[in-house]
C-alpha cells in the first residue's frame, strides 16, 4: 500500500500541471495506487459494485455500526461527473477561494466513496494534486490521519 502510495505521489507531484481532474485520471491514480494489492485486483480503476458504506469496528474486528452512508453503487458515475462538473466550474469562476473549493471537493468525493477501496488515500492524492494545480508548492508527504 505505501510503495502504491509513493508512487501515485511521486506522479502527482511531477505532473501535476497536465494531470487534469478528470474521471479518467482520477481512475488512473486509484489504479496505480493500488498496483501492488492483489487483493484489489478485481476492482482496481472501477467504480464500486458494491455498497461501501464506512462502519465501526470493535477491538476483534465486528461491525458495530455505519458511521455514514455512502452513495449507491448505481448513483456513483452520476455523482462524479457532476463533482467534477462543479469543481471545474468552481475554479474557473473563483467565485470561492480555490482553497474551499478543494476542501468542498474531497468532503464529496468521500460522500461518495466511489472505489470499493483506497478513497481516503486517494482523496490525500487528489488534495495534493489540487492544491499544486492551484499554485500551492508545498505539500509534505505526510499525513496527520494518525494524530487526528
Amino acid at each position: 500500500m505505501v510503495a502504491g502510495y509513493a508512487d501515485v505521489m511521486n506522479t502527482v507531484y511531477d505532473n501535476a500541471d497536465v494531470i487534469d481532474l478528470s474521471e479518467n485520471h482520477i481512475r488512473q491514480l486509484h489504479r496505480d495506487l493500488l498496483v501492488y494489492s492483489s487483493k484489489d485486483e478485481r476492482h482496481r480503476e472501477n467504480y464500486k459494485t458494491n455498497p461501501n458504506h464506512v462502519s465501526a469496528f470493535d477491538t476483534d474486528g465486528n461491525e458495530i455500526g455505519v458511521v455514514f452512508e455512502t452513495a449507491t453503487p448505481f448513483d456513483t458515475p452520476r455523482l462524479m461527473a457532476e463533482l467534477l462538473a462543479w469543481t471545474h466550474s468552481a475554479l474557473a469562476e473563483k467565485t470561492l477561494h480555490p482553497l474551499l473549493v478543494t476542501a468542498l471537493f474531497i468532503v464529496v468525493f468521500l460522500e461518495i466513496h466511489p472505489f470499493q477501496d483506497g478513497n481516503g488515500r486517494l482523496s490525500r492524492i487528489l488534495t495534493t494534486l489540487l492544491l499544486l494545480r492551484e499554485g500551492y508548492v508545498y505539500v509534505p508527504y505526510s499525513s496527520l490521519e494518525s494524530v487526528i
